[in-house]
């Protein structure tokens, strides 16, 4: 009996060092799994969590910089597509100034200082 529970050790830790060489995430979770679930507590152990949580900070950071990617041409696109869907809305019919052409010509502006035709003139 007591033979069959150190195999059973053994093999544990030996998939845990498997899992620390070749450094997927999912092995070595599994295999710490299986090595808390024994109890074990080894110099191995406590290097493979290290590991695991290195692993998983190098994830987030990576999913985090794709997220902002994505957000960041997700939110272009959007605003895209609401400045086309306004400008498709204003070349409505409805909003063509047909009787008032030239209400106001070009020349009944005045230059302004900062911002080109900020009043009308009055002459």
């Amino acid at each position: 009996m007591a033979h069959t529970v150190f195999t059973k050790y053994a093999a544990a830790l030996m998939d845990l060092k498997v899992a620390m060489a070749i450094k997927d995430r999912n092995q070595l979770r599994q295999a710490l799994g299986v090595v808390q679930n024994y109890e074990l507590e080894t110099p191995m152990v406590e290097e493979a969590m290290k590991t695991l949580k290195e692993i998983d900070v190098m994830m987030k950071a990576q999913q985090n910089m794709a997220a902002e990617a994505a957000a960041t041409v997700a939110g272009f696109d959007a605003e895209e597509s609401t400045r086309k869907a306004r400008q498709e809305i204003a070349r409505e019919a409805r909003f063509d100034l047909k009787n008032f052409e030239f209400l106001r010509l070009p020349e009944d502006y005045a230059k302004g200082m900062f911002n080109n035709k900020v009043k009308v003139c009055i002459y």
